[in-house]
């Protein structure tokens, strides 16, 4: 292909990729309310445990101070006890334009994470004009993994590590603080987390691709283990907030896939050797 073609062939492909994302996005805005309480969940759930925590703090509290007053901390609601004065569920806005602009952004991450495979696809299919058969055999072969790894690790973090991560965050001093997020705050954490487990949960694939060219040996995949655990460890320092308790459930996962790209490699290593023996 001329140079021309390449560029009208890009020209199309974006167009594509451009108008399924607009579709996608339109079709989430019809659901943004939906849409948004499932964003809010794991917060809602780590509020829920938090006031939990709260209540225990205040029996305890009254049970070594008798002269406190029961009904500042609790009061009765069809007979039962609960907090005065709870931690809210919905995250603080503060300003006019906060709950618009909050939706427009929830509305286009799902609409990437929904229509994210075809603008991929798209771009793969672009890259592919310029390389051999076999080149793109491989590719049809890997993208589908690639996508099922992504996806994996976005709900991985949806499920796990943000319930959990912001109730760690959350919980540490609340003895002397309560927790007021601002939901700009809480939808940036969001979508790092979330986008940083789906392009590290890309490892293994890229572990097995590098070994099937032979651009790395398995073997040096087991001498630099240490340093990758290490290394593990800055990386979620560096995408997470500053506690240990974040980071651990962000390394530990990127070890056990350092741990699962090592065997694949192992794998796609042997398979390459063979291949070339009977050739």
């Amino acid at each position: 292909m001329s140079l021309g073609a390449h560029l009208d062939e890009l020209r199309r492909r974006l167009l594509r990729s451009t108008v399924a994302l607009f579709v996608t996005f339109f079709a989430c805005w019809t659901f943004h309310q939906p849409l948004m309480e499932i964003v809010l969940d794991p917060l809602e759930r780590t509020v829920t445990w938090l006031n939990e925590d709260l209540f225990e703090l205040y029996e305890r509290r009254i049970a070594e101070d008798p002269e406190l007053s029961r009904e500042a901390y609790f009061r009765e609601v069809n007979g039962e006890t609960v907090l005065a004065d709870p931690i809210p569920l919905q995250p603080r806005n503060d300003r006019a334009s906060s709950s618009f602009f909050s939706y427009l952004k929830v509305c286009f991450w799902f609409a990437l994470f929904i229509a994210g495979p075809y603008v991929l696809w798209e771009l793969w299919q672009f890259i592919a004009a310029g390389l051999y058969k076999e080149e793109r055999r491989v590719i049809h072969r890997i993208f589908p993994m690639s996508a099922l790894l992504f996806f994996t690790g976005v709900l991985f973090g949806y499920f796990m590590m943000l319930p959990y991560g912001c109730y760690f965050l959350f919980g540490y001093g609340l003895e002397q603080m309560r927790p007021d997020p601002k939901v700009e705050d809480y939808l940036a954490f969001v979508t790092t987390l979330t986008l940083a487990l789906g392009i590290i949960f890309q490892l293994p694939l890229l572990m097995m691709v590098l070994s099937r060219v032979g651009l790395v040996d398995p073997k040096s995949y087991s001498k630099h283990r240490g340093m990758f655990w290490i290394g593990s460890l800055v990386v979620a320092a560096i995408l997470t907030p500053p506690d240990p308790f974040t980071q651990l459930m962000m390394a530990i996962p990127m070890a056990v896939l350092y741990e699962v790209g090592h065997l694949f490699a192992r794998l796609a290593h042997r398979k390459a050797v063979s291949t070339e023996l009977t050739t």
